[in-house]
């Protein structure tokens, strides 16, 4: 991970690969300009963690403390997490701007990310994010949001899709009358790679040979080992299941990445130390059954 915080002593640096577009293989940024690439690729959010105490200055004159928070404004700002598209266009390699927003064509694609997915992982102990079931995995439910019925597909009780953003599939979709549970819609064509690689997952449940045989065609597995090592050694115990990211870059390798690590090093997220060292995998909250 590298912090765009200039003022840590940080040596973060910029690594130059080829395009990934078979025309322009042998192309790198530096052939298209002499202008340094103006965004810092990361893999987690740049966020501010802070303490929030409640002063009560006209009674007792005391502090409560009210909590752990992380200020983080940058969870959809897929530009900083390297999974836009790039294009040659040297001050707006993204295209994001009204100058250059008609600029993302193929003659000018650099690197093509169309089958990025970001998924997080919002559930904790039920079978779809312990990766137990497929069963039941696109069923079409109705839950009540805010007053009204909304209906979803039974695993976005559990994931989230986070980029491409789904909300705004949803409007490609109705503005062409199709129905997102349309097997043709744009958002089921979008999730299926993520919904074929959790039936894979569950396919392996209890399967540990089938799962060895078959890892390598589904995971990019030097990030999931560089990711399990990091959890491990920073005892994060709530970025196994929940508060985690499941990403690919081809839709068919997936990896996961750091999100929300404010349970880590013996935290809870109240602010205090739940753990002494040891901690492992099988580390449970104190007075925890579970």
């Amino acid at each position: 991970m590298h912090h765009n915080n200039t003022t840590i002593g940080e040596d973060g640096e910029w690594v130059e690969g080829y395009s990934n577009v078979p025309s322009r293989s042998n192309i790198k940024w530096s052939d298209v300009t002499s202008i340094p690439f103006p965004y810092d690729i990361r893999i987690a959010p740049d966020s501010f963690p802070c303490a929030v105490f409640y002063y009560d200055e006209e009674g007792t004159k005391t502090r409560t403390f009210l909590g752990q928070y992380v200020f983080m404004d940058d969870k959809k700002s897929d530009f900083c997490y390297g999974e836009r598209s790039i294009y040659a266009v040297p001050s707006d390699p993204f295209c994001l701007t009204n100058t250059h927003k008609n600029d993302d064509t193929d003659a000018n694609l650099l690197w093509d990310n169309k089958n990025v997915l970001r998924i997080e992982v919002v559930g904790s102990n039920v079978p779809f994010t312990s990766y137990m079931t497929h069963q039941g995995f696109t069923d079409i439910i109705s839950v009540e949001s805010n007053g009204k019925t909304v209906r979803k597909y039974n695993w976005e009780e559990a994931f989230e899709l986070v980029f491409p953003d789904g909300d705004d599939i949803e409007e490609d979709d109705a503005k062409k009358g199709i129905d997102k549970f349309n097997s043709n819609s744009k958002y089921v064509r979008k999730v299926q790679p993520f919904i074929d690689f959790h039936e894979w997952v569950t396919s392996t449940y209890r399967n540990q040979s089938k799962f060895e045989a078959e890892a390598a065609q589904h995971l990019d597995l030097y990030k999931m080992a560089a990711y399990y090592i990091f959890v491990m050694r920073f005892g994060l115990v709530d970025s196994l299941e929940r508060n985690a990211q499941l990403k690919t870059y081809d839709g068919i390798h997936w990896h996961y990445e750091p999100w929300d690590m404010d349970i880590a090093l013996g935290n809870k997220n109240d602010g205090g130390i739940a753990f002494d060292p040891p901690i492992d995998r099988n580390t449970k909250l104190p007075g925890s059954n579970g």
